[in-house]
């Protein structure tokens, strides 16, 4: 009898061993996280070189000790399972085309690098400082503030640019804006720009551009080839119910087919709709950035 009390015990005290190790495998204890927030990025430019700082980054990827843990839309508050110092790397996230879907890190905005003491618990609050990238090149860039503008009107064209003043409310932050109006004299604007350009293949090629529109109106590329020409639209954009929004247009997947083109040259178009009394379409700060 002693021998089998013993053996009871023993398995008594294995059993419970095994059941308390079986729970911990099964409920593992949760590490407590420290938080960071970000409410909006801030974008410094060169203004003579690379025009406005106006931006629309949407999201923020942020990197700790150089592993994604997250790519979050803005403004947000997200844990971090690290403690002590860590490198904290945050890249700019935009919509490509405006499209949800296609959300990606914009390749000319350089990385916000900072190292942060991360404490359980405790929330830390960044507003990213970036600037563009060193080897951004503004190849176009148009904001209507000089005394020659670079967007012209085609021969296709049933009117000309509009310079719009900063006293006009319909103006991008009180400077000069470009415009394209139709009405009953004009059923059709088709604005190029001035010059054509000889992008290479392979490469991120990327429109930035303001706009306010009451209609649709396309932005689009023409190929040049020996005198020949491709016209065609890359991305047809809605009315914006009088808001000026901004657009990343990706201009690489156009010319990347194209590449046997000689240059290209930048197009604005817009067809009058018949139940709009007035067509409106107003443009400011466009880029093309290249590398």
């Amino acid at each position: 009898m002693k021998f089998t009390f013993l053996s009871f015990l023993y398995s008594i005290f294995f059993l419970t061993i095994i059941t308390v190790s079986g729970c911990d495998l099964i409920k593992p204890k949760a590490e407590v996280p420290a938080y960071i927030s970000i409410d909006r990025f801030i974008l410094i430019t060169d203004s003579v070189k690379q025009g406005s700082a106006s931006h629309k980054i949407t999201d923020a990827w942020v990197f700790v000790d150089d592993k994604l843990i997250g790519i979050y839309e803005l403004p947000a508050k997200f844990p971090v399972i690290a403690s002590g110092t860590q490198n904290v790397k945050i890249r700019a996230g935009i919509k490509f085309n405006g499209i949800v879907n296609d959300r990606i890190i914009y390749p000319f905005y350089h990385s916000f690098d900072t190292l942060i003491s991360l404490n359980k618990l405790q929330s830390f609050s960044i507003n990213p400082i970036i600037k563009y990238e060193a080897n951004a090149k503004f190849t176009y860039l148009e904001n209507f503030e000089g005394q020659i503008i670079s967007l012209i009107k085609s021969i296709a064209s049933d009117t000309t640019v509009q310079l719009i003043a900063p006293s006009n409310p319909a103006t991008y932050r009180t400077t000069h804006c470009g415009a394209g109006f139709l009405n009953t004299s004009g059923k059709k604007f088709d604005f190029i720009s001035a010059q054509a350009y000889p992008f290479t293949k392979g490469i991120n090629i990327i429109l930035e551009m303001d706009y306010k529109c009451n209609q649709l109106f396309t932005i689009g590329l023409i190929a040049s080839t020996k005198g020949n020409f491709e016209k065609e639209g890359i991305v047809t954009l809605n009315s914006t119910e009088d808001k000026w929004k901004k657009i990343y247009v990706n201009l690489a997947s156009f010319i990347n087919v194209k590449s046997y083109a000689d240059n290209f040259t930048l197009f604005l178009r817009c067809v009058k709709e018949p139940a709009t009394e007035t067509s409106q379409v107003y443009f400011d700060n466009i880029k093309i950035v290249n590398e």
